[in-house]
Parts: structure tokens; sequence; C-alpha cells
């Protein structure tokens, strides 16, 4: 396995981690789990720098990457206001226009998360 795909799959493990434990109620270790989200999708961004994604990965990964882009874009953004300040700072700015087009786009590759990108929507 390439160290994209590992990546690309460790993003989205700790990103449903983190969301499940925010569901629970386990604040820290949320946190802790959506920030390994970030920084294993962060190394398969800028793994990609560059490049087209389109033809650097095949249809489950794009899929994938659409899907964990799309829902950091969309959950962050719906955060409160002082939140949203500290996460600019440190560099992450979600938008809510990009995290639709990238769940949009992983709905149409009609691959297996393309429901739950269709729940998300």
């Amino acid at each position: 396995m390439d160290p994209v795909s590992g990546d690309l799959i460790k993003s989205e493990l700790y990103l449903l981690k983190g969301i499940i434990l925010g569901l629970l109620n386990n604040k820290l270790n949320s946190f802790v789990a959506l920030k390994d989200s970030w920084m294993a999708f962060k190394r398969v961004k800028n793994a990609l720098k560059g490049k087209n994604t389109m033809e650097s990965l095949d249809k489950c990964q794009l899929s994938r990457f659409h899907f964990i882009s799309g829902s950091f874009h969309i959950g962050l953004s719906i955060m409160p206001n002082p939140c949203l300040r500290f996460l600019e700072l440190i560099g992450v700015t979600p938008e809510v226009e990009k995290g639709l087009e990238h769940l949009r786009s992983c709905r149409d590759l009609n691959g297996i998360r393309s429901k739950y990108a269709e729940v998300l929507l």
C-alpha cells in the first residue's frame, strides 16, 4: 500500500472516531482524533500538491478524498465563531461551498461513500 492510500484510510478512520467520540460527549479524545485525522489528510494533500488529483487516485481513493474533504469543510464551518477564529489562526479555513462541492463529487462517483455523502448533503 502506498503512503497516500494509508494516510487516506487513517484520516477517514480518525474522522469517524472523532465524530463518534464527540457524540458520546468525550470532547478531549474527539479533538485528538480529529487532529490526527486532519494531519493525515494534510499529508495526503501535500503529497498530491502539483498533481492532478483525478489522475493520481483510483475511484475508491478519490471517493474517500472527496468525502473526507467535504466532511471537514462542512463540519468545521458549523463550529461557533470563537472556534472558527482559532481555526483561522492555525491555518484552517473551512468553506461551506467547497465542502458541498466535494460531497457532490463523492456522491457522483457512485462509490461506497456516495450514500454517506448524500446524507450529509
